[in-house]
């Protein structure tokens, strides 16, 4: 494409240059011979390549133009769409962050409600041990006052036991 414009201008110059030296020998000859405002076959016939030539320069500018502004529509248009597949992308991969984010805590959430249901069940142990050992304390308690209790009356026994004994051998 590029070369019919090269073509189209080369003979276009080339056209210029004969129409403007064959004026200036018109105008020469015509003035001498009083033809000046005549043009003959030829003449006519380069004028109409020259128009023709002119028509056909600004029809390819148009096309250029034409062609020029399809290809900026098509690149606008591939970037347009570009930019919504990015866009939709990103949009994609939000969704998938926040996604697995609402998963983590969740799964954390859980996690913290299994910790505090075993910390719950581990206190309510304690508390069931600490109940028994302080019923085995007051148990030990009680049964030591009883023992005591038992001892000193045991021992009340034995000294009456030898009071009486030694009341006999005293007696006899």
């Amino acid at each position: 494409m590029s070369n019919n414009y090269k073509t189209a201008d080369t003979r276009m110059a080339h056209n210029m240059r004969v129409i403007s030296s064959y004026k200036t020998d018109e105008v020469a000859i015509g003035h001498e011979e009083g033809r000046g405002m005549f043009m003959d076959d030829s003449t006519k016939t380069i004028l109409n390549r020259l128009d023709q030539d002119i028509r056909d320069h600004k029809q390819e500018m148009r096309d250029r133009e034409t062609i020029i502004l399809n290809d900026s529509r098509e690149r606008e248009n591939r970037y347009r769409e570009e930019i919504k597949a990015q866009n939709e992308l990103f949009r994609r991969e939000a969704k998938e962050r926040e996604e697995r984010m609402e998963k983590m805590i969740l799964g954390i959430t859980s996690e913290i409600k299994e910790f505090k249901s075993e910390i719950s069940e581990d206190i309510k142990d304690v508390k069931s041990e600490l109940q028994q050992s302080k019923q085995h304390i007051q148990s030990m308690a009680t049964t030591n006052k009883w023992g005591n209790f038992a001892t000193i009356i045991a021992l009340g026994g034995i000294v009456v036991a030898m009071i009486i004994a030694l009341v006999q051998i005293s007696s006899n």
